[in-house]
C-alpha cells in the first residue's frame, strides 16, 4: 500500500496539503476541489498489515460517529472512502490547536476558569455522543479535544481505539504478565500531555497514562465509567499542568492506575476552600479504581462543574451550546459517506434533505443519482442524472457515472454516448475512459479496450477495479503474464479485495498452477468465508490435485450457501461417481445439476443407473 505524499489525491479528490504522523495513525491536511479544508486519518501500514480484519472494524467505529448529529463540541465526522487498500475518516478541519497545547500555554495565573469552561464544554459533547449510541470513547486525553478559535472544544477520534484493537473481547494483559516488558515510554510517550495512541499489549490500544485499569485488563468491555476514569486524569492534568499517574514504563503505567492513590491538587492563592475541596473531591470521584464508585454520568459531572464555576467566578456556568442549523453541503457530504458505506437508504435521505434545502443544488442531485445507480435502481439514478445534468451539463464526471448507470441497465449505444461526452468535456476523466473500456468488451473489442483502460490507469493509477478490468481484458487477449501482473499490482493497492484475490485464482487455475490457485482462494475465503464460488473452485482444484475427498467438503460448503451452483454439483457427482463410487449419490447431483442447465458428461447418469441396477 503506497504512502501519500504532499501534492497526491485521495480519491482523485481531496488533495493532500500537509502529513502529521502519531503513534499509529497518520493524519493529513487536505483541500477538496472546491477548496474546502478537511482533516483525513488513516492508520500506518505496519499496523493495518498485522490486522486482516480491521478495515471492518474502523469502518464500524467511524459510521458510529458519522452517524451522531452535529454538536458546537464534537468534530464533526463526514464521511469514509477507501484508497489504495485503506480507508480514511473525513473530518472537519479545527483551526485552533488541542487543549495539550492549551494546558502548556497555561503554566503561569489562575488556568481554573478557562479550564472548568473546556471541561462543561467536554461533558456536553460526551452527553450527545453517549445519547447519539457511542458506548465509550476509549481514548480521552488533551490532544483528542480540539480548540477552535473562540475558544470552543470539541473532541475527535470517537472509536478509533477499538478499531484498531484485536483484543476486543477477551481478557488483556492483566492476565498475561509477560506481555508487561519493561519500555521506555519514549516509544509509549505514556507520561507526555499529548500522549500518543499506541498498542499496550496483546492487540490492545490505548494511551498509557490515561487509560483506566479496567482498559488494561478487559479492553472490549470498557463502558462509559472508563471515560470518566481518563476524564477524571484530564482533569487533573488540566488544573495541576501534570499528570497524576507519571509513569515512565507501560508496567509502571499499570501499576499506578491500578492501586496508586491520585495525589493532592495544587492548592491556589486565588481559589476559596470551598473551590479548593470540591476540585479534589470531583477528580477523585472521577480516579475511583473502581468503575461503581466513579460518577455515573458526565451530566453529573457537568452539574458539580457548574457549581465550582460559580464558586471559582462568581458568575454562571455557560450554558449548553445550540448546533448550528445543518447546511446543503453538510448533508451532502453525510449522504455520500453513507452510500460509501452501502448505507443506502440512509444516504438517500440525507441527500433529499439537501435538495429540499437548495432544490438547484447539481452536487446533490449527482450524489443522490449516484446513491440509487450503486443501489441497483437504476431507472433512479438515470432520472437523477438527468436532473443533475440540466443543472450543470458541464460536469464530466455526471456523464461518466450516467454512463455507468446506462451500461448496467444494458443500453449500450447510449453509455458510449455518454462516456464520448464527458471525455470530449476532459480528456482526463479517468471513469469515462474506464467504462467506455468496459463497454469495448462488452462488444468483443478487446484490443480496444485495452487502450481506453490502459489510458484511464494511466490517468488515475491508484484505482485497483481497472487493473481488474484490464486484466480480464488481457486474459482474453492471451496475454496471461501481464493480466497476473495486473491482478498482483491490483493487490498491491488492494490487499483486502475478496474478488480481486478470486479472480487471480481463476486465471491460474487455468494455467494448471493449481497449489497457487488454492492460496489465492484461501485469501478470498479469509476476507469473505461466504464466497461460494470460491468454495466451488478450491474444491475442483483439490480434485484437480487427487484430493478429492477434501475438495469434496469444499463442494458441500459453497452448496450450503448457493444451492444453484450447478458447478459445484456438477464436480460433486464426477467426484461420487469416479472417485467414491457412489452411484445412487452422484446421480441425484447429476440430476439437480442438469436441471440448472449444467451440461452432463454423456452416458454418465445412464452409468449411474447401470451400476445401481447391477447391485
Amino acid at each position: 500500500m503506497p504512502e501519500l505524499a504532499i501534492g497526491d489525491f485521495i480519491c482523485d479528490r481531496w488533495n493532500v496539503r500537509r502529513i502529521m504522523r502519531g503513534g499509529v495513525g497518520i493524519v493529513y491536511l487536505v483541500v477538496d476541489r472546491d477548496s474546502s479544508i478537511y482533516v483525513a486519518k488513516t492508520f500506518q501500514n505496519e499496523i493495518i498489515q498485522k490486522q486482516f480484519e480491521w478495515r471492518a472494524r474502523f469502518t464500524q467505529e467511524c459510521t458510529a460517529w458519522i452517524s451522531i448529529d452535529p454538536h458546537p463540541n464534537i468534530t464533526e465526522a463526514l464521511l469514509v472512502r477507501e484508497f489504495a487498500g485503506k480507508p480514511y475518516v473525513l473530518m472537519e478541519f479545527v483551526e485552533g490547536g488541542t487543549l495539550a497545547e492549551r494546558i502548556r500555554s497555561h503554566q503561569s495565573g489562575d488556568r481554573l476558569p478557562a479550564m472548568l469552561r473546556f471541561a462543561i464544554q467536554f461533558c456536553d459533547g460526551m452527553v450527545h455522543a453517549y445519547q447519539a449510541g457511542i458506548v465509550a470513547h476509549r481514548d480521552i486525553k488533551p490532544a483528542n479535544c480540539l480548540i477552535t478559535r473562540n475558544d470552543t472544544l470539541k473532541i475527535t477520534d470517537f472509536g478509533l481505539a477499538r478499531a484498531i484493537g484485536t483484543n476486543t473481547s477477551g481478557r488483556g494483559p492483566a492476565s498475561d504478565k509477560a506481555s508487561y516488558v519493561e519500555r521506555p515510554l519514549a516509544r509509549f510517550r505514556a507520561p507526555a500531555p499529548s500522549g500518543r495512541l499506541t498498542m499496550v499489549a496483546n492487540g490492545v490500544f490505548g494511551t498509557p497514562a490515561y487509560m483506566a485499569p479496567e482498559q488494561f485488563e478487559d479492553f472490549g468491555s470498557v463502558t462509559a465509567l472508563a471515560d470518566v476514569y481518563s476524564f477524571g486524569v484530564m482533569f487533573f492534568e488540566m488544573i495541576a499542568g501534570s499528570l497524576p499517574f507519571p509513569g515512565t514504563t507501560l508496567e509502571e503505567c499499570y501499576r499506578l492506575h491500578k492501586s496508586a492513590r491520585p495525589p493532592e491538587l495544587p492548592n491556589h492563592a486565588r481559589w476559596s476552600a470551598k473551590v479548593a475541596q470540591r476540585l479534589s473531591t470531583l477528580t477523585k470521584s472521577c480516579l475511583e479504581k473502581s468503575p461503581k464508585l466513579r460518577p455515573g454520568s458526565f451530566a453529573e459531572i457537568r452539574k458539580e462543574l457548574e457549581t465550582v464555576f460559580k464558586l471559582a467566578t462568581g458568575s454562571v456556568a455557560p450554558q449548553e451550546s445550540n448546533a448550528p442549523p445543518v447546511t446543503a453541503h453538510e448533508l451532502i457530504l453525510r449522504g455520500e459517506g453513507l452510500c460509501a458505506l452501502k448505507k443506502w437508504d440512509q444516504a438517500i435521505a440525507y441527500l433529499e434533505r439537501a435538495l429540499q434545502l437548495s432544490p438547484q443544488n447539481a452536487r446533490a442531485q449527482f450524489e443522490l443519482a449516484t446513491t440509487h445507480y450503486l443501489k441497483g435502481d437504476q431507472t433512479r439514478a438515470l432520472l437523477h442524472f438527468e436532473k443533475a445534468l440540466a443543472l450543470d451539463p458541464t460536469h464530466s464526471l455526471t456523464w461518466a457515472h450516467r454512463a455507468a448507470s446506462l451500461e448496467r441497465a444494458g443500453r449500450y449505444r447510449e453509455a458510449m454516448e455518454s462516456c464520448e461526452q464527458a471525455l470530449a468535456l476532459d480528456s482526463q476523466c479517468w471513469m469515462a475512459s474506464a467504462v467506455k473500456g468496459r463497454l469495448l468488451r462488452h462488444s468483443g473489442k478487446y484490443a480496444a479496450a485495452r487502450d481506453a483502460l490502459v489510458e484511464a490507469i494511466k490517468i488515475y493509477p491508484f484505482q485497483p477495479t481497472c487493473r481488474n478490468w484490464l486484466a480480464d481484458v488481457l486474459k482474453r487477449l492471451g496475454d496471461r503474464d501481464h493480466a497476473e501482473n495486473l491482478y498482483r499490482s491490483s493487490l498491491e493497492l488492494d490487499p483486502w479485495s475478496a474478488e480481486t484475490w478470486y479472480d487471480l485464482g481463476v486465471l491460474l487455475g487455468e494455467q494448471g498452477r493449481f497449489q497457487d490457485e488454492i492460496e489465492c482462494y484461501n485469501h478470498a475465503l479469509q476476507l469473505e468465508p461466504k464466497h461460494s464460488n470460491a468454495l466451488t473452485n478450491k474444491g475442483v482444484a483439490l480434485l484437480a490435485l487427487n484430493r478429492a475427498t477434501e475438495g469434496l467438503g469444499f463442494l458441500d460448503q459453497a452448496l450450503a450457501i448457493n444451492p444453484n451452483d450447478k458447478i459445484a454439483w456438477f464436480m460433486k457427482a464426477e467426484i461420487l461417481f469416479v472417485v467414491l463410487k457412489r452411484y445412487a449419490d452422484a446421480r441425484t447431483c447429476y440430476l439437480h445439476a442438469k436441471s440448472l442447465g449444467q451440461a452432463i458428461t454423456p452416458g454418465r447418469i445412464e452409468a449411474c443407473d447401470g451400476h445401481i441396477g447391477s447391485k
